[in-house]
């Protein structure tokens, strides 16, 4: 079952990657952004989604439950769905993510969701993690276009926030 991601769905109990919660990142991602949680047997299994920095730019982010492995067919296919759902909705808008530069098994799922590797990278907690572009509005995976935009206003941004976000093309 998919729903509407809520913060509550960001503590999976057993995730695949230990990312702390710094200033409740959790409540942001529902509250600035668009997110789509996947459920098994009423459990969170995973979520996903992006947070938005202004009309024109999302960063892409997901969490999975290392439950979520033992549905790889299925869950692979909810990732897909939903971020497909994501992409539409936000489609006027430049999606990216950073992906950690020594996981093999992020590179591929990002890339097999339509991000392109980019040359921009940054070090965080002892590791190098790569910008990945999604070329949104290209028909990438043949999502198509919808007439939906990407909706927070960028008025609400942080200088936190600002800083990490890359610069728009």
């Amino acid at each position: 079952m998919m729903r509407s991601f809520e913060a509550i769905d960001w503590y999976v109990d057993n995730p695949l990657e230990i990312v702390h919660d710094p200033g409740n990142i959790a409540v942001r991602l529902e509250t600035e952004g668009i997110g789509i949680s996947v459920f098994v047997d009423g459990t969170c299994i995973g979520c996903g989604g992006v947070l938005y920095y202004g009309e024109k730019l999302a960063e892409a982010w997901i969490r999975v439950d290392r439950k979520g492995l033992e549905y790889k067919r299925e869950g692979l296919r909810a990732i897909r769905k939903g971020f497909r759902i994501v992409a539409r909705t936000c489609r006027d808008a430049r999606i990216f993510c950073w992906v950690d530069d020594s996981w093999p098994e992020a590179q591929r799922m990002v890339k097999w969701l339509g991000f392109k590797a980019g040359d921009e990278t940054k070090e965080l907690n002892n590791s190098i993690y790569r910008l990945w572009d999604y070329k949104n509005g290209d028909d990438v995976n043949g999502i198509g276009n919808s007439s939906i935009g990407c909706g927070a206003d960028s008025a609400g941004q942080d200088d936190a926030t600002a800083s990490r976000s890359p610069s728009r093309d």
